[in-house]
């Protein structure tokens, strides 16, 4: 299950429309610059293993076992003077997911055990 914001999806589409549209956005686990790893955005094709879904035009893909470990996902885009960034956060960061994910409408049972969780 991934929500994505609009801010992040307009931001999305203009990083797409710079590149190949046949790249996939990936969500996947980095290493920062500390060796933690960290759930980030990449371009990237699909692969076999893959859980895919196509949100306002735009196909987002995970590997199933990170699917399936951090489920579910949230995608925003902060706005910063210059620039901005994408605030990712899933299973695997709780306390980033319950700040996103308040006050936005719940589409899946999954987001109201997340929401639940953080009031423990």
């Amino acid at each position: 299950m991934l929500e994505v914001t609009h801010r992040a999806i307009n931001s999305l589409m203009n990083v797409l429309e710079k590149t190949d549209w046949e790249k996939t956005i990936r969500l996947c686990l980095l290493d920062n610059d500390k060796g933690i790893e960290e759930l980030s955005l990449t371009l990237d094709d699909f692969r076999e293993n893959d859980v895919a879904t196509t949100i306002e035009g735009i196909p987002f893909v995970v590997d199933k076992d990170l699917y399936e470990r951090a489920k579910p996902f949230f995608i925003d885009f902060i706005p910063r003077n210059p620039g901005g960034g994408f605030r990712l956060a899933s299973r695997l960061n709780k306390e980033e997911l319950c700040l996103l994910i308040k006050g936005v409408p719940d589409k899946e049972a999954e987001f109201l055990a997340v929401i639940e969780s953080c009031n423990e």
